[in-house]
């Protein structure tokens, strides 16, 4: 008996009547990545056996979470990117491991979100947000809750908190775990504090300009992405916030307007080894900056996200052509730096966390 469908990447725009009325025993439904606009209760009815259904990126599609027959069977179901989502009552998910509602265009029924989310208990991939989503609707305290790192651990998985595009002003990110594996608040536009964990792998807040109170002094995060946010400067940032990684593009605010600050942020990543884009800031292209603190080379991105190559003595700056990514682990990525008709290395790499 067939216990998986693979439909992603298809164009679909529709589905049969009927298509799985043969397939009782389908364990996993991937839909993905399509142009579906809706799925009846009816065309799933059949599949109350369904453990997994990922549903992302069919970006008019109206869905019903009332139409999946067996709550209590899912354990992963994906709906990032989609128009419209309906929850009429009421619902359980009691082996639910990773939830996806990001970037959902409206919401009805969001009363049901804070009581679903108290039956769930075993998360290690949580990914929600869309605009008017706050604290008076869905508690921070209620998704952290949810998440579980010791049965991620168990299984071998990393834990991956997301709430992005939403209305929160202060995120607790769950403080009181150990550590988290990924944690992603891009794009909270209203968004002024964050509580970290002691340990974090990735942070992402980027683009959250009215962000500007971070624990800084308690937490340790291996590979941070700031850009656009009005953090001010810390002694922190390149050592205990983005140990290995730092991406502080376009900085908001005016400390770092302070040529000491910004003299002493890029010391301070050179001397830790880190790797770091500090593009589109004032000091960015400022090759006198680096004369006393940087190698003879020095890569920097500029206002129109292209690479720069600055050699310091002697202040000579050749472009090459991309931005430097902020990438998760499992992506893939293509790199080449090429000066005039040399090229300095070329590699295609795979990261890992």
């Amino acid at each position: 008996a067939l216990t998986g469908l693979v439909l992603f990447n298809n164009q679909l725009d529709s589905l049969p009547e009927g298509i799985f009325n043969d397939l009782t025993n389908l364990l996993s439904l991937f839909l993905h990545n399509n142009n579906l606009k809706s799925l009846d209760a009816n065309l799933l009815l059949p599949l109350t056996n369904l453990g997994i259904l990922t549903l992302q990126n069919n970006r008019n599609l109206h869905f019903n979470l009332n139409a999946i027959p067996s709550p209590e069977r899912i354990f992963e179901l994906r709906l990032e990117n989609i128009n419209s989502l309906t929850i009429a009552n009421e619902l359980s998910f009691p082996r639910m491991t990773q939830f996806g509602l990001y970037g959902i265009a409206t919401v009805e029924g969001e009363r049901f979100l804070s009581p679903m989310f108290s039956t769930l208990t075993r998360l290690n991939y949580v990914s929600i947000g869309w605009r008017g989503l706050d604290e008076s609707i869905l508690p921070i305290e209620s998704i952290c809750n949810a998440i579980n790192p010791e049965l991620a651990a168990t299984f071998g998985r990393p834990t991956y908190f997301q709430i992005s595009g939403s209305s929160y002003t202060t995120i607790d990110a769950c403080s009181f775990l150990n550590k988290m594996d990924t944690i992603n608040l891009s794009n909270n536009r209203h968004l002024e504090q964050v509580i970290l964990p002691a340990e974090v792998e990735q942070l992402d807040v980027s683009n959250c300009n009215k962000l500007q109170q971070i624990n800084f002094a308690s937490a340790n995060v291996e590979i941070a992405d700031i850009s656009g946010s009005k953090v001010p400067f810390s002694q922190h940032l390149c050592a205990s916030i983005g140990s290995t990684s730092l991406t502080a593009r376009g900085l908001r605010h005016d400390s770092f307007k302070s040529e000491g600050n910004a003299k002493q942020l890029i010391g301070n990543c050179f001397n830790g080894g880190v790797i770091f884009d500090v593009g589109s800031n004032v000091f960015s292209t400022n090759a006198k900056l680096f004369q006393d603190v940087a190698p003879s080379e020095v890569a920097l991105t500029n206002g129109d996200d292209d690479l720069e190559l600055i050699q310091v003595d002697t202040g000579l700056i050749a472009h090459t052509s991309q931005s430097i990514p902020f990438v998760f682990p499992g992506e893939h990525v293509n790199c080449q730096l090429k000066i005039g008709a040399t090229i300095f290395f070329t590699g295609s790499y795979t990261t890992y966390s």
